[in-house]
């Protein structure tokens, strides 16, 4: 799975991503109304460059003054081509060059740019609509921004006028909160688009799965035998394990097997077990006698004891050689070999396992005078004759807890449903807040909201001494304001003078101007107004804060 999502993000980051990143796509977000009825002021434009453009086309190009332009190719002219917006009764005074097209219009997102209304909303907005094309959030570079707002300033720097900066989608329900409350809109919308992401990957997997196991054991076991003696020839008067056994001096031999079933899990055995003798010839001839009791299993051990008696072995020998007529000296060798008889079953990690047989006798080469223990072989030592074992693997499944990986971290699926599930809750209820907030803002008196929509295009100043000198058009809406400010490339001023609030754009020799209605006196603030000015037909620019790449 992972190398499929890893080509559905290429694939998607290179039609998607923005140009600055690797990507070949520009995101605009437009305003105004020349190009109504297609496009309406918080559309989102998606444009990809192109070696050559024609007639009829959608594109997006840089204008000198008033930053990226979404308008349709009608005609070309010396090299330049001749732009019009679809609702416009004119053509646009500055024909673009084929290296002021930015790209030509691929994708149309209808109010997307409504979710913020400033510079700093725009940035997060747009990231949210990367995230759901790509997957990704894509911010631009610091360098491409302060390389774009350097160029900005030159190209609208007007005579004697300020530099631009002209707040996105003004008409947004959200820009009435400001900047800190759209930039936490946004940020809730990425988190609840992650959440949704990641909710999607947890409720798709199961709380638990069967899985394969390989669980390796051991049985071992552990031979020992003792055997009083007389005299001076075992130190201690005792013979032990690997000694040679005398007749003459230990004749009764007790032998002991320890045998256990061992793991990294716990282990467990049910049975029993006991010793008995092979007596054998090399002439193929054996005899089988019980050595001692049947012993049944304790916990993962089980311990199985018996008795040689040499002398009785001996004797039972001198009997059969006298019946065969062959003596003990002859040609013939007899073997003594000691061997434990398992009946048992185990279980590893809770599981039952068939034990494979596991025989492993403790041999003595019988002479007249004397038993000696069997390690001939040249991989044999003592040690691995008296400390057998017999490996093996215990194979099945288990059912475990499915994990999901996240950033390098594996968390449960039980884990992630309800921290899925509580974010989404949380962000709901924050979300709802930020609408009521909202919904409380837009009764606030006018000239607040226009405080928080246009705030950072605003400069309060003192009311200019000249105010009654200087001839003053009175504007309809502060939309109709904002966009001669934008013409201008000018600074909207506010101040507060004795009949409340106004706003106001000034030149050399003319003043714009919009008083709130609740500020009004006299006819103007009741009645219908005036027709809109010819200004809301001019030319529906986009963003001048967006260039290629930035979110």
């Amino acid at each position: 799975m992972g190398p499929v999502i890893l080509v559905l993000f290429l694939v998607g980051w290179v039609n998607f991503g923005p140009v600055s990143l690797g990507g070949s796509s520009v995101y605009l977000v437009t305003s105004g109304i020349s190009m109504e009825p297609r496009f309406h002021s918080g559309d989102l434009a998606v444009l990809r460059p192109a070696s050559t453009y024609t007639i009829g086309e959608i594109v997006g190009y840089h204008s000198p003054r008033i930053g990226v332009v979404l308008h349709r190719i009608i005609g070309e002219t010396d090299g330049r081509f001749i732009m019009k917006g679809d609702n416009n009764d004119f053509v646009d005074t500055y024909h673009p060059a084929p290296s002021d097209v930015v790209g030509r219009l691929v994708w149309h997102v209808p109010k997307v740019g409504e979710l913020v209304s400033t510079r700093t909303g725009r940035d997060v907005s747009l990231a949210v609509v990367g995230l759901s094309m790509v997957g990704l959030v894509g911010v631009p570079t610091a360098r491409d921004r302060r390389r774009n707002r350097d160029r900005r300033r030159r190209e609208t720097r007007g005579d004697g006028g300020s530099p631009w900066r002209r707040p996105l989608n003004t008409d947004a329900s959200w820009g009435v909160l400001g900047v800190p409350g759209q930039a936490m809109a946004a940020v809730l919308i990425v988190l609840a688009l992650l959440a949704l992401v990641v909710g999607a990957d947890g409720f798709t997997h199961t709380r638990t799965s069967r899985v394969a196991t390989s669980t390796p054991y051991q049985q071992q076991g552990v031979w020992s035998y003792s055997a009083p003696a007389s005299g001076t020839v075992y130190p201690g008067h005792v013979a032990t394990t690997g000694d040679p056994l005398y007749e003459s001096v230990a004749p009764i031999v007790a032998v002991r097997f320890a045998y256990s079933l061992t793991s990294a899990v716990p282990t467990s055995l049910h049975g029993s077990a006991s010793l008995v003798g092979i007596l054998s010839a090399s002439d193929g001839w054996s005899h089988v006698f019980i050595l001692g009791p049947v012993t049944p299993a304790s916990g993962s051990t089980l311990t199985a004891r018996g008795t040689v008696n040499l002398l009785q072995i001996n004797q039972y020998l001198a009997g059969i050689a006298a019946q065969t007529h062959l003596g003990i000296g002859s040609a013939l060798t007899y073997t003594l070999a000691i061997t434990p008889r398992l009946t048992v079953n185990g279980e590893v990690g809770l599981q039952r396992v068939t034990l494979a047989p596991f025989s492993a006798p403790l041999s003595f080469n019988l002479f007249p005078t004397e038993a000696e223990l069997v390690v001939n072989t040249p991989t044999s030592s003592l040690t691995t004759v008296t400390h057998p074992s017999l490996s093996g693997v215990l194979t099945g499944s288990t059912t475990v807890p499915t994990r999901l990986t996240f950033a390098g971290l594996h968390v449960g699926v039980t884990r992630v449903r309800t921290v899925v599930v509580w974010s989404l809750g949380v962000i709901l209820l924050l979300l709802i807040i930020l609408g009521l907030a909202v919904r409380r803002a837009r009764r606030a008196p006018e000239y607040a909201q226009i405080v928080s929509r246009y705030g950072d295009v605003l400069v309060n100043v003192r009311t200019p001494d000249d105010w009654g000198d200087v001839p003053a058009t009175e504007m309809n809406s502060i939309d109709d304001l904002i966009r001669v400010a934008e013409f201008q490339g000018r600074l909207v001023m506010h101040s507060e003078d004795d009949e409340g609030h106004v706003f106001f754009v000034r030149d050399l020799a003319q003043t714009y101007r919009y008083r709130p209605a609740s500020d009004r006196r006299g006819p103007d603030a009741v009645g219908s107004r005036a027709p809109a000015s010819e200004s809301n037909r001019g030319e529906s620019s986009v963003a001048p804060r967006v260039a290629e790449g930035s979110t």
